[in-house]
């Protein structure tokens, strides 16, 4: 054998000796890292109130100043609203969305199980101790149905927070879709503008926004 073979073997070994020498577990945040991407998901939703507006549905109501929507987006959320006022009745339609995520104090164990908890489809509440802190996760999910206020609604969301021994309160995340609708049904003409304004769709969405 020739010596540049002898050295290219060395060479060659050495290069697999220091490969094998390092310790890699890319499994370590893999929980975590799932989460910030349903973070920026969500950051990028498009609430589907607000693209339906943008289609001009509401061109017809354009001569009734009580047709009205405001809009707002923050660093952690953003929300569209409708308002409408007939026959001495307000009525509104509107969607609200978060996506607050603090991932640096929370474990990956802690955020392994708010991923199981989230594909359960069913609210949930839990804690776990860890070392005299307690995660509390909620899961919301809520699809649509009328609440107590004759509202028709609908949300999905999960939240995490931190409670330390120093009686402090830390929200590690906050994500949720809520969607909602003033009922009217005596009235045709809110009806239909309620589907028109895409806030039934909005409820059929939200639900599945984790998927």
């Amino acid at each position: 054998m020739k010596w540049q073979d002898i050295l290219k073997n060395v060479i060659t070994q050495s290069k697999v000796k220091e490969i094998e020498d390092i310790d890699i577990d890319i499994d370590d945040d893999d929980c975590k890292r799932e989460l910030q991407r349903l973070a920026n998901k969500l950051k990028n939703y498009k609430l589907v109130v607000g693209e339906k507006w943008k289609d001009g549905w509401h061109g017809k109501y354009v001569g009734d100043e009580k047709l009205k929507h405001n809009t707002s987006q923050g660093e952690n959320g953003k929300f569209f609203k409708i308002n409408f006022h007939s026959h001495f009745i307000h009525n509104y339609f509107g969607e609200i969305l978060n996506y607050y995520y603090n991932p640096n104090d929370l474990p990956e164990s802690v955020a392994c199980r708010a991923l199981e908890i989230l594909k359960e489809e069913k609210s949930h509440e839990e804690s776990i101790n860890i070392n005299g802190d307690y995660y509390i996760i909620n899961r919301l999910f809520k699809p649509k149905s009328m609440n107590d206020y004759g509202e028709i609604e609908a949300a999905s969301g999960l939240r995490v927070v931190k409670e330390s021994t120093e009686e402090r309160h830390e929200n590690l995340l906050f994500f949720e879709i809520y969607a909602y609708a003033s009922h009217n049904s005596s009235n045709r003409d809110i009806t239909d503008m309620a589907t028109e304004s895409g806030i039934f769709d909005a409820m059929e969405k939200l639900i599945k926004w984790h998927r």
